[in-house]
């Protein structure tokens, strides 16, 4: 394949080579130019009369290679720096020949040790891939790694994301669960989104815990019941003040009448239909 000069003359620019020169075969090549807002590095190329934006690293091994990389295959980081073009630190294959790749390595062999995969094997998109490793309170597999020299606490879900796609997972965004299961490692399973999409879905699929915030008689200072709160609007409409409708139940507390009448508390309860209001 003959690659034009312009092409050349736009990508070398942006590509910061280290200071041992193009033999280097140990350091990475961090694209300066075009990224994603994925943070994947992109450039402008025209093929077949149309001009399209392919993957920097992509063409830097058609460069290195001298063929067109096929359409089912991707240029994969060896490094795990997403940005690298550095041609020897990248690779071509699937994403499921990456998972497979970074399997042999010393990190990631302590990794999947962890990962309980089910028997219809790494292809199979129904199961969940539970962690059997440590776990958050919440259920999330903790996964302990090195990096830059500090030992960090890592989402097992996150770090399957990374290993499979071959890049970091940008930091805004965690690696969410289709399955609802947070001990599941099943890359099928696992999508990008913001801790904002993760309260929405958790909303949507009626997932909104109740087990941390204590309400009613559960919470440790309740001074009412529950069968108070109707009584309390009852006498309330027939206009009694909150001392005389603590007199009235049985209650010392004046404070939490006056809490439930000015909604700040027991809101879970609603409020009974009194006469003559509709």
């Amino acid at each position: 394949m003959r690659f034009v000069t312009p092409v050349e003359h736009r990508l070398w620019p942006c590509i910061a080579i280290c200071e041992h020169g193009r033999a280097c075969r140990d350091c990475c090549w961090p694209w300066t130019g075009t990224l994603t807002r994925n943070g994947l590095p992109m450039i402008l190329v025209k093929r077949k009369d149309t001009w399209r934006n392919v993957s920097a690293s992509r063409l830097v091994w058609e460069m290195e290679h001298k063929e067109i990389l096929p359409a089912h295959l991707m240029a994969l980081h060896t490094c795990r720096n997403v940005t690298c073009c550095n041609p020897s630190h990248l690779m071509q294959g699937t994403k499921q020949d990456w998972a497979l790749h970074i399997k042999d390595q010393d990190w990631t062999k302590r990794f999947w040790q962890h990962v309980r995969i089910c028997l219809h094997g790494i292809e199979c998109p129904y199961c969940c891939w539970e962690w059997q490793g440590p776990r958050h309170s919440w259920g999330y597999g903790i996964f302990n790694l090195k990096v830059d020299g500090q030992w960090k606490h890592l989402r097992a879900s996150r770090v399957i994301w990374e290993i499979w796609h071959g890049h970091p997972l940008p930091e805004p965004l965690w690696a969410l669960h289709h399955c609802d299961n947070p001990c599941c490692c099943n890359i099928m399973h696992l999508y990008p989104g913001t801790p904002a999409m993760n309260t929405r879905d958790m909303c949507i699929r009626g997932r909104a815990s109740t087990t941390h915030v204590q309400r009613g008689e559960s919470h440790g200072r309740a001074k009412l019941a529950a069968v108070d709160i109707p009584d309390i609007w009852k006498l309330h409409a027939q206009g009694l003040s909150a001392e005389a409708i603590a007199q009235r139940i049985g209650k010392s507390s004046t404070s939490s009448i006056k809490h439930v009448l000015h909604l700040r508390s027991w809101g879970h309860i609603s409020r009974p239909l009194i006469a003559g209001e509709s």
